[in-house]
């Protein structure tokens, strides 16, 4: 039997607890949880050289599986500068090979309109579909390449799981 347990993490995130029963220890099988951050027009261009973060790294005994990632923006000022290869990362903060997911910018944050785009995770662009899950790593959203200019503020909720490394390394 599995029993859910509901709550806010010490980052402001909504948790799910399942704990299951039947295990000698009632260890915590996994955690899932949703971050939303906003982002302004500054932050989105500074994304180049400066990750973003959205969720930040769980803890020693802990790694984040991100599960979905939705990205919006209102209706307004179109972002400028937007051109082929300027996407959004959401990867595992440092390291190598580490990318989620990816998200286009062309036709998103080029438009006047309200818009949101959905990217699952993970993907890996090795076409092996799996990925490492790092411990005590943090999630966060890069641009790839180029210079992004005005717009409005993105609003990006990452969807995720945190497993206690017993999971991991089982």
């Amino acid at each position: 039997m599995t029993t859910l347990r509901f709550g806010k993490g010490t980052n402001g995130e909504f948790l799910v607890n399942a704990e299951e029963s039947g295990r000698g220890d009632n260890a915590q099988v996994r955690v899932e949880g949703v971050s939303r951050k906003t982002f302004t027009a500054a932050q989105i261009d500074s994304a180049n050289g400066t990750p973003l973060e959205l969720v930040a790294a769980p803890g020693a005994a802990f790694a984040l599986v991100v599960t979905k990632v939705v990205i919006s923006k209102a209706a307004g000022t179109a972002f400028g500068g937007i051109a082929a290869g300027e996407d959004f990362t959401v990867v595992y903060s440092g390291g190598t090979d580490n990318l989620v997911t990816d998200i286009e910018t062309t036709g998103f944050l080029d438009q006047t309109t309200a818009e949101i785009r959905v990217a699952h995770g993970p993907v890996d662009p090795t076409g092996t579909h799996d990925l490492t899950a790092l411990l005590n790593t943090a999630v966060d959203l890069e641009l790839l390449v180029g210079d992004i200019t005005l717009g409005d503020e993105v609003i990006v909720d990452t969807y995720y799981e945190r497993y206690p490394s017993f999971l991991v390394n089982d």
